[in-house]
């Protein structure tokens, strides 16, 4: 069973296939999680802001992306200890870890839900990453509050220039990017991915994870988004 060592001892959990397409976010449900999540945040003092598709929702659609699949937050990769040290009280709250990638990404699961908990660290003076994906700093570093469904969360200063640093000019354009009519087979080679990676030699999952890593950064360095950041 897998594990993760926390200033609290070692916690265990189940690892839950999660995958681009696994099923639509419901609303309720989401919300409800995103809230409780909030509360054990704030009794924390762990700081984190709304990021991808949730920002994006929250911004254009004052809601949740009717066809996106979960909530994305984003955070320090300094504070992530803080946030392990809180695994035990967020299962207490009915959260289980469904998975966690050591360079930054965690993804807690509550009623079928689940948020994906991405910590930044350091890249260079004006930015930030996570897993390859890029954050200029000054999006990073200067946020402020804003109402999504009634209640306050941080998020980017800056909105239109994050949105348009991740989605583009067009960003307010919705474009449905996720099918959920994913076959049979290809929902089992997900699942058989996913276990594979917690028991290939480690060597051979750091080769593959940069290799991704650097697909992604890429993907931004061609668009011409970082040009500003990597002088």
């Amino acid at each position: 069973m897998p594990r993760i060592k926390t200033p609290k001892g070692n916690y265990h959990y189940k690892l839950i296939t999660i995958y681009l397409g696994w099923k639509p976010i419901d609303k309720v449900k989401a919300f409800d999680n995103l809230c409780l999540f909030k509360e054990i945040c704030d009794r924390n003092s762990f700081r984190f802001f709304l990021a991808y598709g949730t920002l994006l929702g929250a911004v254009r659609e004052k809601d949740f992306i009717a066809h996106d699949e979960d909530i994305d937050v984003g955070a320090d990769f300094n504070d992530k200890e803080k946030f392990m040290s809180m695994l035990f009280e967020l299962r207490e709250n009915g959260f289980e870890v469904a998975r966690w990638d050591p360079r930054g990404l965690i993804s807690i699961i509550r009623n079928n839900e689940y948020i994906d908990i991405y910590f930044f660290k350091k890249y260079n003076e004006k930015l930030m990453v996570n897993c390859g994906e890029p954050l200029p700093r000054k999006f990073f570093e200067n946020q402020a509050a804003i109402n999504f469904k009634g209640v306050m969360f941080n998020a980017p200063t800056d909105l239109t220039g994050v949105m348009e640093f991740w989605y583009g000019e067009d960003w307010q354009t919705p474009v449905q990017w996720l099918n959920y009519q994913m076959p049979k087979w290809k929902i089992g080679l997900q699942k058989i991915v996913s276990y594979f990676k917690y028991y290939m030699p480690q060597f051979i999952i750091n080769m593959l994870l940069k290799r991704k890593e650097h697909k992604m950064f890429e993907s931004y360095r061609k668009r011409g988004v970082l040009d500003e950041y990597l002088d």
